[in-house]
């Protein structure tokens, strides 16, 4: 739009033609509020001319919503692209998991105590012997008892000496335990004088149900030497207090020996390797859930993901838990890394009761998916990691295999971003509807266009190929159809970056121009697009969840055409003007137009109110004149007309109480004769008042 001087006040046709006339009414508004009604006062009538409004039109103004390209030589061509369909990445590549269970007894319960040493001295020895019933052997013992720090020059041998019990107490660290595996260490060290021929002994619970533990026998332990014997100790029950008998011990004679009755013989037990069933102890820190797996995306059909990044998504953890203990887990996905960082959590769970509950959330991560990192060969495995542990406390708590560990891990509403792998050998079928509004301001008369170009054009940013097929367009406008189809296209790979370089495959479509001179309200299509259509194989596949591929159906159009009464309608809001003084006689509005298209029109508005009833129009049967053209067929000079509409008061008034307008304009070529439109074609318009009106005098 240009605009004018003063004199021409500047209108947009576009928005608001006709809309301005409030400019009239303000300069009639102003010399009737200047005059007092008083009727005794001199009247004359008056006539003014009042040119007000200024606009011009181009084709914009004629073909709207479409593109209009302008060539060289400013011939235009007509360019208009619509949506036919759009494959998103969740539409081949849907991440469901099943949910991660863990239900786990205990693996095992480590049990360790420091080692539990007994002496056994040649006194207490030589008190038991005294004390037994056999003379010799009671004889033997008060001997040596006798013979305390003193050198005997010969020392018989002797034989079945028993004892006991002699007290052995870890009751400190357990009250009692069920073995299930281990073994019992016994070490025998003799600093006795003289050398162990033989020795058994028996350890036995001090309680119900007095079960015997361990009982080793052990021989020929010279003087100053030690000997061990480990004895298999699963399938034991095991108190806190325990007893150490001597069943038998015999010992060699020896000359020259010297007696001291604090000699002893040193036991020393351990155990090694234990782990329980069940126990009632201090325990050391250990780990007892110890679980690695693989969870498999489902439902993925021929897709085989490689790797993924989370656009959004959380995973959801869920840890119940028998154990009498905190237990303090992690859970992990080594190879989910965001920043460069793997996913890992710890996370403490109380003792037994209830259910604890985590989120955590996942976007921005990427997750390989190629199973156990240490095998790497995988497609759509997910892998996990997660280790519950117990710390040592100096408690003693009651922990048994029969105690479990509930852990239920899910990944959640989740969507990537982007997917590295292959992407499957899916055909998807396409159909729809689409609107076209490029024609919508056309509501009569007919237009056909001297040629077009139609196609399916897809844009493929996602890095696999494929093939796209129409096997049907139909265009419709009201009882109007036309049909077309298309063969199937190769469409190129995208290629990988953020953002992906986009592969544009065209299918072009037969019948294009009949199809274009149905001048469609509606396109219906149908086809399809095929993933990967060889088949072959390979993993190195991308798509962007930001990035689909999109096809959409393309019209070229040279704006040469034939136009019959071809009507374009428009309507819009104008401003409401104040009322006119009673003083107002008549008047008419002059269209002047210079028209530079190379064909007629005709121009009517009706005015509506707010309700949408028509109040009154400005309807004329006289045509804008096209412009003149040359020997090369473009418009050489524009042409001027001049329109008149009569307004009455009663015209006035109506349209005064208008809320908006519809224009309606028709125009033809002529007969049989395709018009070319250039880009600097216009039609100019002035819209002036001619007004006569009476004045009151002072």
């Amino acid at each position: 739009m240009k605009g004018g001087t003063p004199a021409f006040q500047t209108i947009n046709m576009k928005r608001n033609p006709f809309n301005r006339i409030s400019g009239l009414y303000f300069l009639l508004l102003l010399t009737c509020l200047s005059c007092k009604k008083d009727l005794e006062k001199p009247q004359w009538d008056t006539q003014i001319l009042a040119p007000f409004a200024y606009t011009e039109m181009g084709i914009e103004n004629i073909v709207k919503n479409g593109s209009a390209q302008t060539n060289p030589d400013h011939s235009i061509d007509l360019f208009i692209r619509d949506t036919l369909y759009t494959l998103q990445l969740d539409s081949i590549v849907s991440v469901v998991t099943p949910a991660f269970d863990i239900n786990k007894t205990l693996d095992s319960i480590k049990f360790g105590t420091a080692p539990i040493v007994t002496r056994i001295t040649l006194g207490q020895i030589a008190r038991q012997m005294a004390a037994n019933s056999n003379p010799s052997t009671a004889a033997a013992g008060n001997f040596i008892l006798s013979s305390h720090n003193t050198t005997q020059p010969f020392i018989p041998a002797i034989s079945n000496i028993t004892g006991g019990p002699i007290p052995i107490n870890i009751s400190t660290v357990l009250d009692e335990a069920e073995i299930k595996t281990g073994f019992l260490d016994i070490t025998v060290t003799n600093g006795l004088p003289i050398a162990i021929q033989r020795a058994e002994i028996e350890i036995k619970n001090a309680q119900t149900p007095f079960g015997v533990v361990a009982q080793p026998v052990l021989t020929n332990i010279a003087t100053g030497a030690s000997k061990t014997q480990s004895e298999n100790i699963a399938g034991k029950h095991v108190d806190g207090t325990m007893n150490a008998n001597i069943l038998d011990m015999d010992f060699a004679g020896g000359t020259g020996v010297h007696i001291d009755t604090n000699d002893a013989v040193t036991v020393t037990l351990t155990v090694r390797e234990v782990t329980v069933s069940s126990a009632v102890a201090i325990f050391p820190a250990q780990n007892v859930v110890n679980d690695k797996s693989v969870n498999y995306l489902l439902d993925m059909g021929s897709v085989k993901l490689k790797e993924m990044k989370m656009k959004s998504g959380y995973v959801k953890i869920e840890v119940s838990s028998t154990i009498p203990d905190s237990i303090f887990f992690t859970y992990s996905i080594p190879t989910a890394i965001k920043d460069g960082v793997p996913f890992k959590t710890d996370t403490k769970v109380p003792p037994a009761g209830g259910t604890s509950t985590f989120i955590y959330d996942m976007t921005g991560y990427t997750m390989g998916l190629r199973g156990d990192p240490g095998i790497n060969t995988d497609y759509n495995g997910l892998y996990n990691e997660l280790l519950g542990r117990i710390k040592y406390t100096g408690r003693k708590i009651p922990l048994s295999l029969t105690d479990f560990i509930q852990v239920k891990i899910s990944l959640e509403n989740a969507k990537p971003s982007y997917v590295q792998g292959y992407l499957g050998d899916t055909t998807i079928n396409i159909n729809g509807s689409i609107p076209l509004t490029v024609f919508n301001n056309i509501t009569g008369g007919t237009l056909q266009f001297e040629s077009a170009d139609v196609a399916v054009v897809v844009d493929n940013s996602f890095g696999l190929p494929g093939s796209a097929s129409i096997s049907s367009i139909v265009a419709h406008n009201g009882s109007n159809s036309a049909s077309a189809t298309s063969s199937t296209t190769a469409l190129g790979p995208g290629i990988d970056g953020n953002p992906p370089v986009i592969t544009s495959s065209r299918v072009a479509v037969t019948n294009a121009t009949a199809l274009v001179n149905v001048l469609p309200k509606t396109v219906d299509y149908a086809g399809s697009l095929q993933i990967n259509p060889s088949g072959a194989f390979n993993d190195n596949q991308f798509a962007y969840s930001a990035y689909p591929v999109k096809a959409y159906l393309e019209f070229k159009m040279p704006l040469s055409l034939i136009a019959n009464q071809l009507q374009l309608t428009d309507t819009i809001a104008i401003s409401s003007a104040p009322q006119l003084n009673s003083a107002l006689k008549k008047g008419k509005l002059n269209l002047i137009t210079d028209n530079g298209f190379p064909f007629d029109a005709k121009v009517m508005a009706y005015f509506l109110d707010g309700s949408g009833t028509l109040l009154d129009s400005l309807v004329t049967t006289q045509y804008v004149e096209r412009a003149t053209k040359g020997a090369d067929g473009k418009v050489t000079q524009s042409k001027r007309s001049v329109i008149s509409y009569v307004l009455s008061a009663g015209t006035i008034s109506n349209i005064q109480k208008a809320t908006s307008v519809i224009f309606k304009a028709s125009f033809s070529t002529d007969t049989g004769s395709y018009s070319k439109i250039y880009s600097d074609y216009r039609i100019k318009f002035k819209l002036a008042g001619d007004i006569q009106y009476t004045v009151n005098g002072q």
